[in-house]
């Protein structure tokens, strides 16, 4: 049933729920209408249900008073007090059901809410945090060349020491070579030049025996 903020007035929207009643056991007619309201905003439709809640036989009316005139003997007969509570019984079930859809589209919206956040906030991350990995990335590079550098400064420096040291250690055998040699020159010349003290020795020896 389409219920506008007029429904509760219009004898003829009582008619209808009157035949439906009068047809159908209660329980199974409160099953089976649902009131859905012509507005979809939350303060419209409840003052709706609220307005129906306290429905009244005796407010609606027709705009032929011959036909209102008509509906009320039957409605009548067939008993307003009744009529009356079942009506507020049906709009105090619609409502009941209209809380549920609005929690349920309350938490369907908040949901979807969430989900959306949750991409927007994943997509944020993802462009704050692709610039950063990029960066790190190439820090990373920058930092691996740099070590491999430092290795080959380290290698090329232990390189050198080496050479140095093979360099070092030719000097210095040349160098004991040298010495070896110029000293056994100079014992050579030494024994060379006693041998001609002795020589001159004798040559003196041998004028003054002349």
């Amino acid at each position: 049933v389409i219920c506008g903020p007029t429904y509760p007035h219009r004898l003829w929207c009582a008619w209808e729920l009157c035949t439906l009643f009068s047809f159908m056991r209660e329980e199974q007619a409160l099953d089976r209408v649902d009131m859905v309201a012509l507005t979809q905003e939350a303060e419209a439709v409840e003052e709706n249900m609220n307005v129906l809640s306290a429905f009244d036989v005796a407010n609606a009316h027709c705009y032929d008073p011959n036909e209102e005139a008509k509906l009320r003997r039957v409605i009548t007969a067939v008993g307003e007090d009744q009529f009356n509570d079942r009506v507020r019984a049906l709009a105090k079930k619609c409502k009941s059901r209209h809380v549920k859809r609005m929690r349920l589209s309350a938490a369907a919206r908040k949901a979807k809410e969430r989900e959306a956040l949750k991409v927007l906030l994943g997509e944020m991350v993802e462009s704050k945090l692709v610039p950063v990995v990029d960066h790190v990335a190439e820090l990373q590079k920058t930092v691996g060349e740099s070590i491999s550098e430092v290795v080959k400064l380290k290698a090329q420096v232990l390189a050198l020491k080496q050479e140095q040291k093979t360099g070092l250690s030719s000097q210095q055998s040349q160098l004991s070579t040298i010495i070896t040699q110029q000293t056994d020159s100079f014992a050579l010349q030494k024994q060379r030049l006693v041998s001609l003290s002795e020589e001159l020795a004798g040559l003196r020896a041998g004028l003054k025996l002349e």
